[in-house]
């Protein structure tokens, strides 16, 4: 297996085929129609789940004359989910509950998230599918696995990453779910944005807020250092008032000239006007550092060039520098 398949490639149904060297796949799981043939030895170092449950005393092995020493297939369950059970213990399909969800999103996520437990490349063709992966790997509690190949995953996946912006609160979930840190504070960085009306404001996850109100006092620090810098060079160079008069005069120009409909100030893009400007001002270098954390853009995943603050850009009233300490992350590293 290479690239993780989408839905559409399960139309055919034939099995799916794992390699691993020279071994011979032992188990067979049926994942509703589509069937995959994998290695036992890999479901159990990378799944929990199957690590305490494939052996446990509970489960019959397969038939002596069979091809496989494992055989899963899927059970729906009576709130209409779906989970893996070993075939022998399967309840007759007449007593099993309907299905309420999308068979081939399911099959989908279930074989990226096989192709990242073999350490295969994979790829994700939507958000939702993203979001079921990390579901999958929660349940079968093999969130390591998929958090490792996940920035590969991302960065073969352009047309999920663009929707990063509008989707950072659900963007925030899932990469805590993972405990993906990358993931988690792309995602932060967006959800500071717009700088008027933040989308972090519409999360409902305490824990979530809090984070990213530290992440948005971050950046009011780096604008009061700003300031306090200005202000200092104001004074120290007070013999040459009239040049700071002009200097003063083109930051209120360019504060005119980026405002909103409601006539308030765009402060990333006053700010990145200042920065792109800072050689026609002739004002002290030390500003130009004072500034640069400002309009930093740490943005791993995005493929645009838009610059924080840049006119007629996604990110015009946007800053990009948002950043937390590791400590600060909503989960333990050894959390299981």
């Amino acid at each position: 297996m290479s690239l993780s398949c989408t839905e559409h490639d399960f139309a055919r149904l034939k099995p799916l085929v794992f390699r691993l060297h020279c071994m011979k796949p032992d188990m067979r799981i049926q994942v509703f129609e589509q069937i995959f043939h994998i290695h036992s030895v890999i479901l159990k170092a990378h799944s929990e789940f199957f690590h305490k449950y494939l052996d446990s005393p509970d489960k019959k092995r397969a038939e002596p004359m069979s091809a496989f020493k494992y055989s899963w297939v899927t059970q729906i369950d009576d709130d209409g989910s779906w989970s893996l059970t070993a075939e022998q213990n399967t309840v007759p399909d007449e007593y099993q509950a309907e299905f309420t969800g999308i068979k081939e999103e399911e099959i989908a996520a279930f074989d990226t998230l096989l192709n990242a437990m073999y350490q295969n490349p994979i790829r994700f063709n939507s958000l939702d599918h993203l979001n079921l992966c990390a579901e999958l790997a929660d349940y079968y509690r093999c969130i390591p696995a998929l958090s490792r190949a996940l920035e590969g995953g991302l960065l073969r996946s352009p047309e999920v990453t663009i929707s990063f912006r509008g989707e950072c609160c659900r963007v925030l979930a899932i990469a805590r779910k993972l405990k993906h840190k990358l993931l988690f504070k792309e995602a932060l960085i967006h959800s500071l944005g717009p700088w008027n009306a933040p989308r972090f404001e519409k999360l409902t996850d305490p824990t979530l807020r809090v984070v990213a109100g530290r992440a948005l006092d971050g950046i009011l620090q780096k604008l009061g250092q700003f300031h306090t810098e200005l202000l200092d060079q104001a004074v120290h160079f007070g013999q040459e008032e009239q040049a700071w008069l002009d200097v003063y005069r083109k930051f209120y120009r360019m504060a005119t000239e980026h405002r909103d409909v409601l006539g308030r100030t765009v402060i990333p893009a006053y700010f990145r006007a200042i920065a792109d400007g800072i050689e026609r001002l002739e004002i002290p270098r030390s500003l130009l550092g004072v500034m640069q954390p400002l309009t930093t853009n740490k943005l791993k995943f995005d493929v645009s060039d838009w610059r924080s603050g840049q006119k007629g850009g996604a990110y015009y009233n946007s800053f990009l520098c948002g950043d937390i300490e590791d400590e600060d992350l909503p989960w333990e590293e050894d959390d299981d």
